[in-house]
């Protein structure tokens, strides 16, 4: 194998993901490992014929004590025999890690990334190049795939993202350490690399091996077919931004593989830090089917991870945050501000419109609701949650209220913190419809003003 493949292949992706532009600033991050040894050596020696830039960044994540401290004077030794600009930055990883809840290789990930971005902003460089390969990649479909992932996790490793692009996507680790033989490059190794403890590092060390028995060159058999997943996808993803339908019967009627990339993208608006795995993407996909082929007019619901909610109505499916439920305290009605402890909200009655104008200026409620009863209808009042069964007649009609609050699709979570105000004859206003037909003021009656407050998003 000789250095001018390697080096082809970094060239080969450059311009087949239009990595590059002339110009163009680019950090390196450089943790001396092999591959980043290679990547900053080779983007180094490529910066006059692509007109580039090139500076290093290492990140020391305070968690191998003094093999880090090793691996940081090495990388700024490797800079400075070869006038590359270097900077070092440390984090800590493992507090990180434990204040957020993740694992240690995720934190890292997240404090790394971090790192690059803050730096590019404060130095104004366009571009960000990690190290990641063929083989990087050939491990990332197998840990997608055998957590079940969809086409999208068996792209693999995305060439470019955002700023971020990595030039080494085609090249193999034996291309890698002969690139490195070949220009006498030194470079550390991370004794965690052979930590069998990591699933990444079990699929390298004990799965990898077993596939190259059957095909020596399974990184580029992978590196191929992620490049043509890609096109596949982007395709779907063509077909899925022109559809913005939220009508459940409409959605039951696109093409599976459109209708499971739409609940994703979808998905990833409401959650963008969580991934939604093929299996809830199925679940979602066939409530929807099932909902419509039965003509169902309950409001339903699912459960996801990222403390998400898939609703869908007879006329809207959506994706919500899973706030949990509170549930408003049943109260007399009095006049003045009706404060409600357990919601943070409240019901303003009063007969002076100056008063809502005070109230709303001491910055505590930032959205109102307004309606206007006769005042005599306001004795021997109540304010109560929605009660199963519950029927509300208005403009010459009567409907049942969960109908109403469907209809006026009101998040389920946010339902029972709705005040309803009643009276012996049932109820007189829920805030954002219509009052009962009784409690209509009259030209000639006295009428009281109601405002619902609350602090709004």
């Amino acid at each position: 194998m000789s250095f001018e493949t390697t080096s082809g292949k970094i060239k080969k992706a450059i311009n087949n993901f239009s990595m590059l532009a002339y110009g163009d600033s680019v950090l390196v991050g450089f943790s001396g490992g092999k591959d980043s040894v290679v990547l900053l050596h080779a983007l180094h020696s490529m910066s006059k014929e692509y007109g580039i830039q090139v500076y290093a960044l290492h990140v020391n994540h305070n968690i191998r004590g003094d093999e880090a401290r090793r691996d940081e004077s090495f990388c700024k030794k490797f800079c400075e025999e070869r006038n590359i600009p270097f900077t070092c930055t440390s984090v800590d990883a493992v507090s990180f890690s434990k204040e957020n809840g993740l694992g240690l290789e995720e934190g890292a990930r997240k404090l790394r990334y971090g790192a690059f971005y803050d730096f590019c902003c404060q130095n104004n460089i366009t571009k960000i190049a990690t190290a990641h390969t063929a083989s990087d990649n050939l491990e990332t479909v197998l840990f997608n795939l055998t957590r079940g992932c969809a086409s999208t996790g068996l792209r693999g490793i995305p060439p470019v993202r955002d700023r971020v692009i990595r030039p080494l996507i085609y090249c193999t680790t034996d291309e890698i350490l002969e690139y490195a033989r070949v220009h006498s490059l030194d470079f550390v190794t991370d004794s965690t690399n052979n930590d069998t403890d990591y699933s990444r590092n079990r699929i390298r060390h004990n799965v990898i091996p077993q596939l190259k028995e059957l095909n020596p060159s399974v990184e580029n058999a992978v590196s191929n077919m992620c490049d043509s997943l890609r096109l596949d996808v982007d395709y779907i993803k063509n077909q899925t931004d022109r559809e913005d339908t939220v009508v459940p019967s409409e959605l039951s009627k696109l093409h599976p593989t459109v209708l499971n990339r739409l609940i994703i993208k979808k998905y990833d608006g409401t959650s963008p830090d969580t991934q939604l795995e093929s299996t809830h993407v199925r679940e979602i996909a066939e409530l929807i089917r099932r909902y419509t082929k039965e003509d169902c007019r309950e409001t339903k619901s699912l459960s996801l991870p990222g403390k998400i909610n898939f609703v869908i109505t007879k006329h809207r499916c959506f994706f919500e945050k899973d706030v949990p439920s509170v549930e408003l305290k049943e109260r007399k009605l009095v006049f003045g501000l009706n404060e409600f402890e357990e919601t943070g909200e409240a019901l303003l009655v009063t007969q002076d419109k100056d008063e809502l104008e005070k109230i709303l200026c001491k910055n505590i409620y930032k959205i109102s609701i307004h309606t206007i009863v006769k005042k005599s209808i306001l004795a021997d009042t109540i304010i109560r949650k929605r009660i199963d069964g519950d029927v509300f007649t208005f403009s010459n009609m009567t409907k049942k209220v969960k109908k109403m609050l469907n209809e006026a699709k009101i998040p389920l979570n946010k339902r029972d913190r709705l005040p309803i105000i009643c009276d012996k004859k049932g109820i007189i206003w829920i805030a954002g419809f219509p009052v009962r037909d009784d409690a209509r003021p009259a030209s000639n009656s006295e009428t009281v003003q109601i405002y619902y407050l609350t602090k709004g998003e």
